[in-house]
């Protein structure tokens, strides 16, 4: 009897022993399988993130800072009138493509995040044609046409003749012709 029950209690070790190894072994394959889905799932997400940084940092976008340049070129007269302006709000984070949506009329030359350059030709006369003459010993600015005829006066400064040269007197008295602001402005400054 003793025998049978030491058979009995061996075979019941035997059996829970089975079982046990069994269910350890389930869940150790299950928490593998879980781990390796769970890397997979990661290192997708890691890949998907580094994918959406990328696409996100090679697109430049325009900053508070930003620096328009506007480049004209009159076709009628062959002046390009070259303006700056600091970006406006409205402009900020946006990229290349939403820029040239917001400047139809102009090709984009350069784009960076800090500096933008416009571009466009314009088949017309640029409107910064002038003339300086000696007007009652001041000079005064008068506008010309595409044709290089005095349409009227601009505008008088008061600039006296009295204290120029000879020679910058005697040019005044014929005319002086000055094409665009930038350069209307350097002669006057030279005048001063």
């Amino acid at each position: 009897m003793k025998k049978s029950i030491i058979i009995t209690i061996v075979t019941i070790l035997i059996v829970l022993g089975f079982i046990t190894g069994t269910y350890f072994y389930k869940i150790h394959s299950l928490d593998k399988a879980i781990a390796s889905s769970l890397s997979n799932q990661s290192i997708n997400n890691t890949a998907n993130v580094a994918v959406s940084i990328a696409a996100n940092t090679s697109e430049i976008k325009i900053s508070p800072e930003c620096k328009l340049d506007f480049k004209t070129l009159y076709t009628v007269c062959n002046h390009t009138i070259e303006t700056s302006e600091q970006v406006s709000n409205d402009l900020v984070n946006l990229g290349e493509d939403e820029c040239k949506a917001k400047y139809p009329d102009w090709q984009i030359q350069n784009f960076t995040s800090d500096k933008i350059d416009l571009y466009r030709e314009v088949n017309d006369y640029c409107h910064q044609h002038y003339m300086l003459k000696d007007d009652n010993g001041y000079i005064g600015i008068y506008n010309l046409d595409q044709n290089n005829n005095v349409t009227g006066l601009n505008r008088m400064t008061d600039i006296s003749t009295e204290y120029l040269t000879d020679t910058d007197v005697l040019g005044l008295q014929k005319g002086i012709r000055v094409y665009t602001d930038v350069n209307l402005n350097k002669m006057l400054e030279d005048f001063q």
